[in-house]
């Protein structure tokens, strides 16, 4: 070992030992994790040029792909759009599947949400933002494709950041091929078919 290796092996050393008479080692161990967990989440890059977000809680989910939110800081509710994807309604076959799904993917990060919306088009006409939610490292959107629980929205992807619409159709591509969730059936109707004979409310 060259005598750099052997000092810089000893500076490490001595810097441990030093942190441990101030901290427990069960301190030092948190520091590490936060660190590991800060740069895996500085890696999850889930914003685009042209998109803003909002932090949020989650008070309510409506089904597979509507959200109420409370933003952070006010007391002002929120209906999300997920942006990109669309779930089957509640009182289609999967519809309730699908709703507590995205319950469960939501709970998974305690209900705190951050949404991404396009900047020029926050609000649709119904008053709800469009948008891709991620919680706990999660975007959320694409998860409930690959897990069969929505369909990757073709008619409205132009407004879907240009690197997800490669893995929004690959995760239905995956649910395909896996059958998960709605692909277990032969041929599962897509909602804005269903649509087309049933009166939205919304």
């Amino acid at each position: 070992m060259s005598l750099i290796k052997i000092l810089s092996a000893f500076a490490v050393s001595a810097l441990l030992a030093s942190a441990a008479h101030a901290l427990s080692f069960g301190e030092i161990g948190n520091l590490f994790q936060k660190s590991e967990t800060a740069t895996a989440a500085d890696q999850k890059d889930f914003g685009h040029p042209g998109y803003e977000y909002i932090e949020a809680r989650v008070t309510r989910v409506a089904d597979g792909d509507t959200l109420t939110v409370r933003e952070k800081g006010s007391n002002n509710k929120i209906k999300i759009r997920l942006l990109g994807i669309d779930a089957p309604e509640l009182k289609m076959e999967g519809g309730n599947a699908s709703r507590r799904h995205l319950e469960n993917l939501i709970r998974s990060g305690n209900n705190q949400v951050r949404i991404y919306y396009l900047s020029k088009k926050k609000f649709d006409r119904y008053g709800r933002i469009i948008g891709k939610v991620v919680t706990n490292n999660i975007d959320v959107n694409r998860q409930m494709v690959l897990d069969g629980h929505a369909w990757f929205y073709r008619n409205y992807q132009k407004d879907v950041m240009p690197k997800d619409r490669v893995l929004y159709q690959e995760a239905m591509y995956e649910a395909q091929r896996t059958r998960r969730g709605l692909w277990a059936q032969p041929n599962p109707l897509e909602p804005w078919e269903w649509r087309k004979t049933h009166r939205r409310k919304d």
